[in-house]
């Protein structure tokens, strides 16, 4: 579980350069998130998708890619 989307994110990338899957940052309640594969959140559409491996610098807002 996170409380810092940046630091959820570092871990999503970490595990797709790892793994070869994509992997999603999702909200679970309040303020915590959580990294689940990309597979399993797009297909539980009660998973609030707040970052995604798969679209991963593909018109992406995050500064530090820019």
């Amino acid at each position: 579980m996170f409380t810092d989307i940046d630091a959820a994110i570092e871990g999503a990338r970490y595990l797709k350069q790892q793994f070869k899957f994509d992997y999603a940052v999702v909200q679970k309640s309040g303020r915590e998130m959580k990294i689940e594969t990309n597979h399993r959140a797009e297909k539980h559409h009660s998973l609030a998708i707040m970052f995604s491996t798969k679209s991963d610098r593909h018109h992406t807002v995050l500064p530090e890619v820019r």
